[in-house]
């Protein structure tokens, strides 16, 4: 579970340091995290939403997070992911195996 949220912290920390290298002043990153169950659940879901809360301590006002709670099936996965999709949130995480083919699905409407 550490590694999974040493993981997350780094992704998001890699993705933020490309932007430091331009001219322009970073602008904040909007991640977006499909959950698959309670925050609360004191196993799966609590261990990413404490990476959740260790990536707004370590990142502060460069990061802006949002979460959506009981992500279970791959339809809820797609509504979800998709919806932080078109508001524009520049990363989006699936939590579980379950989100993988909704990821896909949704990437391909989206990447450019």
């Amino acid at each position: 579970m550490i590694k999974k949220t040493v993981f997350l912290a780094l992704s998001l920390m890699f993705i933020l340091s490309g932007s430091a290298f331009a001219q322009d002043p970073p602008k904040k990153i909007k991640a977006g995290f499909a959950l698959l169950w309670t925050v609360d659940d004191q196993g799966w879901t609590t261990s990413h939403y404490n990476g959740i809360k260790y990536l707004e301590k370590e990142l502060g006002d460069k990061v802006e997070i949002s979460y959506t709670e009981k992500t279970v099936s791959p339809s809820d996965a797609e509504r979800v992911i998709r919806g932080y999709a078109q508001k524009g949130y520049d990363v989006v995480f699936g939590t579980t195996f379950t989100h993988m083919d909704p990821m896909l699905a949704v990437a391909k409407d989206f990447l450019m």
